[in-house]
C-alpha cells in the first residue's frame, strides 16, 4: 500500500494509502480528520483530501485558506499524486511512496484473461472419427496367449531344481561333518592344557583361566 510521509516542523508522521475505489482521506488540523494535524501552522481544519480513482490517488484542495501546492505551484483543481514531488500545506509538506506498486497491481489484473466457459470447453475437444463399415465388420485381432510359454519356463526351473537337489544336500552334510570335527579338535586341545596343567601346577583350568 502507498505510504502518505508527512513532515511537520522536521516531525515525521505517516499515513497508509487504501487503494480502495471512492476511499476518501482528509487532511486538516481538526481532530476529526483522517489525518489530523493540529500542531501545524497555516492549516485549514479541512485543508484538502486525496481520493482513490481508476486514474490514480487524487489531491484536492477543499477551499482552504492558504491553499495546497505541488512543487511550489498551487493546486487549483484535482491532480494525480507523483512520486518525488513536495506537497505542502501550511508549514507541513508530505510525499508519498508505493504507487508504482499500486500501478503494477493494476496491469496484472488488466492482463489476467478470464476462463473460458465449460461449454465452449466441450466443444473444443476432439472427437474421435466414426469407423467405416468395413471396420465394423472386422474381427478384432487375437492377442497371443502367454500361457504356454510360461508353464514351459516353470517346468525347466522345477526340473534343474530337481538336479541341484542332491548337491545342495552333500553340500549342507560335508558342512555339518567340518563343524564337528572342529569341535572336537577344540575340546581335545583345551583338555590337553587341562591335564598338563593338572600334573604340573595341582589345577584342571588352564592358565589363562586361573
Amino acid at each position: 500500500m502507498p505510504a502518505l510521509i508527512i513532515n511537520v516542523n522536521n516531525e515525521k508522521k505517516g499515513a497508509i494509502l487504501e487503494a480502495t475505489p471512492g476511499k476518501v482521506v482528509i487532511i486538516g488540523r481538526d481532530e476529526e480528520c483522517d489525518v489530523a494535524l493540529p500542531e501545524a501552522v497555516g492549516l485549514s481544519r479541512q485543508h484538502c483530501s486525496i481520493t482513490y480513482t481508476e486514474e490514480g490517488f487524487k489531491l484536492k484542495d477543499l477551499g482552504s485558506t492558504n491553499g495546497t501546492y505541488a512543487d511550489a505551484v498551487k493546486v487549483e483543481k484535482e491532480t494525480i499524486l507523483k512520486e518525488g514531488v513536495k506537497y505542502t500545506i501550511g508549514n507541513a509538506d508530505f510525499h508519498v511512496m508505493g504507487l508504482g506498486l499500486v500501478n503494477l497491481l493494476k496491469k496484472e489484473t488488466k492482463q489476467e484473461q478470464p476462463a473460458e466457459p465449460e461449454d465452449k470447453k466441450k466443444d473444443d475437444k476432439p472427437t474421435a472419427p466414426k469407423p467405416t463399415p468395413q471396420e465394423k465388420e472386422a474381427p478384432a485381432p487375437r492377442l497371443k496367449s502367454k500361457t504356454k510359454g510360461s508353464v514351459a519356463r516353470w517346468k525347466a526351473r522345477m526340473a534343474l531344481l530337481k538336479k541341484l537337489s542332491p548337491v545342495t544336500k552333500d553340500v549342507s552334510n560335508s558342512s555339518v561333518h567340518i563343524i564337528e570335527i572342529l569341535l572336537v579338535l577344540v575340546i581335545t586341545f583345551y583338555g590337553g592344557l587341562a591335564l598338563y596343567n593338572f600334573l604340573h601346577g595341582g589345577s584342571l583350568l588352564p592358565p589363562f583361566i586361573d
